[in-house]
């Protein structure tokens, strides 16, 4: 039976934490990064031949399903977005934010660090939103389309509307205000 390791908020902070455990620390990381692959257009490739597969000049990792990039460094997977802010910036957030909620665009101006609210305030429209606009549903005893930002169970913004289109420009002006530059519209 394997038993669960707790780790502290300061080895969060300072290590990459896998299902495993401890994976490695950022700058033992960003060494092997740099000495591994270079950057070019959002993507790392390889300096020199590992294997027999990978030659020098090939673009590194892999796609899995949820579409994000992946990268095995010494038997472990890492998220190919992460290691490229981490060559960058020779430091990892705890959250990393797609600009442009495309998971496969890694260039390095298109991530930003975040915090997990942040990052959901920058999310898409629910594939479930019946009414095609994000943050609007209609309230059928009332008749009426409901503009709301909900924010850790919590009502931020929720107003009543004759149309959706009132709806919709409540909610951008709000949105603006409440979430700043993290503000996606739809």
């Amino acid at each position: 039976m394997q038993t669960l390791t707790r780790y502290s908020e300061s080895q969060r902070r300072n290590q990459l934490i896998s299902p495993r455990g401890i994976k490695m620390n950022d700058k033992k990381l960003y060494s092997i990064i740099k000495d591994r692959f270079d950057y070019r257009d959002g993507n790392l490739f390889y300096k020199y031949d590992v294997g027999k597969r990978m030659k020098a000049g090939d673009k590194a990792g892999y796609y899995t399903p949820n579409k994000y990039a992946y990268i095995v460094i010494d038997k472990n997977s890492y998220l190919i977005h992460r290691l490229i802010y981490l060559w960058h910036h020779k430091y990892l957030p705890d959250t990393l934010d797609h600009i442009n909620n495309n998971r496969q665009d890694n260039r390095i101006e298109n991530l930003r660090p975040a915090t997990v609210s942040q990052n959901s305030q920058n999310r898409s429209i629910s594939v479930r939103n019946t009414t095609g606009v994000k943050g609007v549903y209609f309230h059928k005893r009332k008749g009426q389309y409901v503009a709301r930002i909900r924010s850790q169970q919590k009502n931020l913004f929720y107003r009543y509307c004759e149309t959706i289109e009132e709806a919709e420009k409540c909610l951008q002006v709000a949105r603006e205000k409440i979430h700043g530059e993290y503000a996606n519209h739809g």
